[in-house]
């Protein structure tokens, strides 16, 4: 993942966080072809991808989406570019209790590069200091931050629901344009939920301490 991380700190300044890794083995998926190859070496590969998931991924790239699909175990993180407009960084995971996937650009012509990137790097740390919090308390979490529409869906183990509003479908999934992304205001969108979680202790800074700024 040498590579995943020099790129992903060169774009993005700040370091891959550990969150996002995955301790098992990853298979590489080749920018020419989009096809898996186990021979390659994973330190030297843009894309990784879980072996449950890899003949999959290349949905992900295309824009084909079906995360709530996904088998526990599919795991896929790394860089992509196509054409002169398209850079996007890719995670998914699925495990025990979260379905998670991110398609976040870092640039493209006639875009504001920098702006994009500087998006993503507020939003990252208070998404995962949310999904701290969360660990403990939620019996599931889906999440998807993607150009095709996002969503975030959150049951507890008491059995309440928070979600975002509704205004389409993607597949079988509902979907809103409301982005985390663009304005990472995790209390506003779930106040009732901040509260109860507000006295859970995390290593991460909370997303809604008011210690950091969002900018325009």
């Amino acid at each position: 993942m040498k590579l995943i991380k020099h790129y992903f700190q060169k774009f993005f300044e700040i370091p891959l966080p550990q969150e996002l890794e995955h301790t098992g083995k990853l298979i590489p998926i080749r920018w020419d072809d989009l096809k898996p190859h186990p021979e390659d070496d994973p330190d030297e590969a843009l894309l990784l991808s879980s072996k449950i998931l890899m003949n999959e991924a290349t949905r992900y790239l295309q824009g084909m989406e079906s995360l709530e699909d996904e088998p526990e175990g599919s795991y896929m993180v790394g860089l992509h570019e196509y054409g002169v407009n398209n850079k996007w960084f890719f995670y998914l995971r699925v495990d025990s209790w979260r379905r998670v996937f991110f398609r976040a650009s870092y640039g493209g012509v006639y875009q504001d590069d920098e702006r994009k990137r500087r998006k993503f790097r507020e939003f990252l740390p208070r998404y995962l200091a949310f999904e701290d919090q969360l660990k403990n308390r939620a019996k599931s979490l889906f999440v998807v931050e993607s150009p095709h529409g996002n969503c975030y869906s959150i049951t507890l183990q008491t059995g309440e629901t928070y979600s975002l509003p509704e205004e389409f479908q993607v597949g079988s999934t509902s979907r809103t344009r409301e982005s985390f992304i663009k304005d990472p205001n995790f209390e506003e969108k779930f106040g009732e939920l901040a509260v109860t979680l507000r006295n859970v202790p995390v290593q991460r800074q909370l997303p809604w301490n008011g210690n950091t700024k969002k900018s325009d």
